[in-house]
Order: structure tokens, then C-alpha cells, then sequence
């Protein structure tokens, strides 16, 4: 199976605007897929997954299974009020593994490159040797480049078990707008964490990446042999799977990202000058021309700060302009993303999971009654061409997909591309009387109810979603079951429960009905 990483960028914003809204567009240059950041300007607002601290100095993220602490320890703290930090810190990571410190620690220490071991530093040691966490910086290239000097501040430790799953540790040349220099690295998921394709029940596939020409081509030259229901139906689906491998992308590869709303080339432009000036700045300390390159740093970055906020400006009297053209496009949707809740991830912990499954769903017991005899086959119909077209018809393009993983869009391609042969496979299943182990299977999600302790089994809402196809043969089920209940000799007109265009407003206004009828006299 293909390894799967996560690239983290790990970067002190130094409370600076442009700083953020840099950053903004440099996850998306970088591919980073976690961005660990302190003192940040402001917290981000959804749809951006963003946890912070309740000083807003620290921004912590929580992912696959991968227990991350950002820490800021400002310079203003004091040695006690320092101590007391790591206190916190090694109280909360002790017992978890693996663990991941990213730190701006304004610690000095010739561990990590400093010219000396400070008090701070030393603290630091000492906390840190109680949890068995190793030091991931290498070589001695600053962190930390600001008027009064360089340092390297900005540390990753990581737990003996992580250590070397973490690779590409660097400290990069991007320009940030902060005194502080960006840190890079990936980290190797494990097996059970990969977010790559499995042999069964997580499959993905990007519905976008379609091609539908070839696609039909290959699923239209599949041949079902004949064979029991659960043969053909095994056949029928591992055909379809082949084919979303060979005409579709998977739903988990890297997606090109889009550059931030307000980018544009002479922000790039002024992006590169600051470097370049950054650069001439750095290499002139100690020189007679060091005041000269300082300043055209400062201008340089002045430049970049104002492109940038006139061309946010610009992006916000454009989507205001098109608020009043379209009320309910680009605007609108932009205004309810930001207003929506942020997304709450299913429990990860195994025992949870299990507590809340037993939970929530209910023991199997013997089956009480037995099955019934199957019909002769002639006594069944065929599926019809009709019957088939309304079934499949109904189900909708963008529905989260069952365990199989494939796209409703691929699925309906193949329906039209070989529709004898799904007729042929549902007509076994009905003449066998059987109902496809593999249709049985459910994806289960479990969604954290508002408000609930994440604790608890019972604050969980379940979600089951089932293989599409599975559901296609249900609606053909019950498309014949309901001519039998609404013909002549179907359920009585008394029956509302599970009966179209008959709700439970309509029971009660019976009950109502008969009730005052009764009082009446009538």
C-alpha cells in the first residue's frame, strides 16, 4: 500500500496581519495539510478547521491520531511562570503516545544551536527528559532572524514511537512576514491511520476525475456468467470497482489548491522583492551598507502589507457588487460557510467506538421466524426496463456512497451502460429470494450531537450509509410491494404508518374525526 504522509508547517505569526494572511497562501503553495501557528493575529473562521487556546496565542490541531501541542511561551513570562508552563505541558502529554511539540519556547540551549544553555533552557531539559520525546531540529540554520540578532526558538520534539515517522524536517525559505522562519516536515501515518484506498469498505474516489467515455467503454464490454445471486452480484460490483480504478483518481490524492481570493501576480511580485530584500538585509549586518539594506527591507515589507490590503479591499467591494446582482450565489455561500458550526470528527479511540456501537445498536437475537419457501421462478417477474429506469432514477448524485466507495454519478454511468445486466442480477436476487451479503454491509459514521460530552456512547447520532446498488434493489422491492398494499386487497384504510402521501397528521385528524363524531352522536 502506498505510504501516506501529512506535511506540517509549524510557524510563530508574531501577532502579524500580513503575517496571517500570508500564511493563508502558503499552505496552499506547500501542500501543507496542518498548520500548527502561535501568536496568531486572529482566529480563522469556518469552514477552516481551527483550534486555539482561550489566549488565542496558541493554535492546537488534533489529527489522525496524532495528539499535537503547540505551546507559546512569550518572553514577558517569568522563570516561575515558565516553570508552571511546562508543569502543564508535561501533566498533559504524560500517558499519551505518540505525542508531537511544536513550541515557540524562547528557550536557549546548545541542544538545539543556541551559543549557550540559558535557564530557560535548562527547565526545559529537564521537563521534557520526563517524557521521553526527542528532539527533531537539525542542523543550526535560525529560526528566529529579527533586528536584534538570530536564534533558534522555534523547536519540534517528538515521542521515541514518532521520531522516525517524521521526515523532511526543515527550516524553509518562504517568505512569512515574521521575524519567525517557517518550519516544514511530513509525518508517515500507520497503517490503520493511512486516508489511502483499502482492499474493503474504504475505497474512495473523486467523482470530478470522471471520465465518463472510458468509463462506459470498459463496463459496457463486462460479461456476467451465470451463477447464484451472490456470484453474479460479487461479479457485477468487483467489475464496476475495476473500473472507477481505471477511469477515476482516487478521492484522497492531492488536490491543485487554488490560491487565496486576493492573490494576485503583484502581490507575488512584492512577495519575491521582500525576499530579496530579507536576504540583502541579512548578508549586510556588521556592514557599512547595513542601515541602507535595512530600510529597503522595511519598505519592501511595507509594500507587500499594502498590496495586500488593497486587494482584500478590492475582493470585498467585488463580492458586495455581486451580492446585489445575485443575492443567492457566490456571497450567500460565503456568509453561510462562515455562519455554519465548525466539522466535529467521528471518535477515533477504539474502546469509545465499541461503547458506543453496543450502545447504540442492539444485540442480534435468534431468528424467530423462519423462512418462508421460494416461489417458483415463473411465478416472479422479470425486472422491467421501466421498473429499473424509475429505481435507479431516484437516486441522488451527490449522496455519501456505501463501504464499496463508488460515486452515485459512476454508478448511474453504469446502470445506463450495461442495463440488461444489472436487470439480469436483479431478477436472480429476487427469484433466489436473496438480499446480497455484501449490500448488507454498512459504513458507519458516528456524528457528535451539539452540546453532548464526547464521552458518552449515547451523544453520539449514528449514521449507516449502504452500497447504492443495494438500494436500487430495494427500490424495486418495494415498488412491487407497494402495488400489492395499495391495491384492492392491500393494507386497510385504517393503516397509516409507513404508507406514501399518509402522515401522522392524518392519524390524529381521523382519531379527531371519529372522536367528535362519537361525542355528536352520530
Amino acid at each position: 500500500m502506498t505510504e501516506q504522509r501529512i506535511r506540517v508547517l509549524q510557524l510563530n505569526l508574531n501577532h502579524c496581519e500580513s503575517a496571517q494572511d500570508l500564511v493563508l497562501q502558503t499552505v496552499r503553495e506547500l501542500k501543507v495539510d496542518v498548520a500548527i501557528l502561535s501568536d496568531q493575529h486572529r482566529p480563522l473562521t469556518p469552514p477552516n478547521t481551527w483550534i486555539s487556546d482561550a489566549d488565542n496565542q496558541a493554535a492546537i490541531w488534533v489529527r489522525g491520531g496524532v495528539p499535537v501541542q503547540r505551546i507559546y511561551a512569550p518572553p514577558r513570562l517569568s522563570h516561575e511562570e515558565f516553570i508552571g508552563l511546562l508543569n502543564n505541558i508535561v501533566d498533559e502529554a504524560r500517558g499519551k503516545t505518540p505525542v508531537l511539540v511544536a513550541s515557540d519556547f524562547n528557550a536557549w540551549a546548545t541542544e538545539w544551536g543556541s551559543r549557550e544553555t540559558k535557564p530557560r533552557g535548562r527547565a526545559l531539559l529537564n521537563a521534557l527528559a520526563t517524557l521521553d520525546v526527542l528532539l527533531l531540529n537539525t542542523g543550526s540554520e535560525p529560526t528566529f532572524v529579527g533586528e536584534q540578532g538570530e536564534s533558534v526558538i522555534d523547536l519540534t520534539f517528538a515521542s521515541v514511537s514518532l521520531y522516525n515517522r517524521v521526515g523532511s524536517w526543515r527550516v524553509s525559505d518562504v517568505y512569512t512576514s515574521s521575524d519567525h522562519k517557517a518550519i516544514v516536515y511530513e509525518i508517515l501515518l500507520e497503517k490503520n491511520q493511512g486516508v489511502g484506498r483499502a482492499p474493503a469498505g474504504n475505497r474512495r474516489w473523486s467523482a470530478r476525475t470522471l471520465d465518463g467515455d472510458s468509463f462506459a467503454e470498459i463496463v459496457s464490454s463486462m460479461k456476467i456468467r451465470s451463477g447464484s445471486a451472490e456470484n453474479m452480484v460479487d461479479e457485477l460490483m468487483s467489475t464496476i470497482v475495476r473500473t472507477c480504478d481505471a477511469s477515476m483518481s482516487g478521492g484522497h490524492d492531492r488536490r491543485r489548491r487554488e490560491p487565496v481570493c486576493w492573490w494576485n501576480d503583484d502581490i507575488a511580485e512584492c512577495r519575491r522583492d521582500c525576499i530579496r530584500a530579507q536576504r540583502g538585509d541579512q548578508r549586510a549586518r556588521g556592514r557599512p551598507d547595513e542601515v541602507i539594506r535595512r530600510e529597503e527591507f522595511a519598505d519592501a515589507r511595507r509594500r507587500l502589507r499594502n498590496a495586500i490590503k488593497a486587494s482584500k479591499h478590492l475582493c470585498w467591494r467585488q463580492l458586495c457588487d455581486e451580492a446585489d446582482r445575485d443575492v443567492w450565489g457566490k456571497p450567500y455561500r460565503t456568509v453561510m460557510s462562515r455562519l455554519k458550526a465548525p466539522r466535529t470528527s467521528p471518535p477515533t479511540a477504539p474502546d469509545l467506538v465499541r461503547r458506543a456501537v453496543s450502545t447504540l445498536f442492539p444485540s442480534v437475537i435468534p431468528r424467530l421466524i423462519g423462512i418462508p419457501p421460494v416461489l417458483e421462478e415463473h411465478l416472479i417477474p422479470e425486472v422491467g426496463v421501466e421498473e429499473l429506469r424509475w429505481a435507479y432514477r431516484r437516486v441522488r448524485i451527490g449522496a455519501a456512497p456505501g463501504p464499496d466507495g463508488i460515486p452515485n454519478t459512476a454508478l448511474k454511468a453504469a446502470v445506463e451502460a450495461c442495463f440488461d445486466s444489472f436487470r439480469r442480477v436483479f431478477k436472480k436476487c429476487l427469484r433466489e429470494g436473496c438480499f446480497p451479503a455484501r449490500w448488507k454491509r454498512q459504513r458507519l459514521v458516528l456524528m457528535l450531537k451539539p452540546g453532548k460530552p464526547v464521552a458518552e456512547p449515547s451523544s453520539y447520532r449514528p449514521l449507516c450509509m449502504l452500497d447504492t446498488a443495494g438500494k436500487v434493489l430495494e427500490r424495486i422491492m418495494v415498488g412491487r410491494l407497494e402495488a400489492h398494499t395499495e391495491g384492492p386487497a392491500g393494507l386497510a384504510d385504517s393503516q397509516f404508518g409507513f404508507r406514501k402521501r399518509r402522515s401522522t397528521v392524518d392519524a390524529i385528524q381521523t382519531v379527531l374525526s371519529t372522536a367528535l363524531s362519537a361525542i355528536s352522536g352520530k
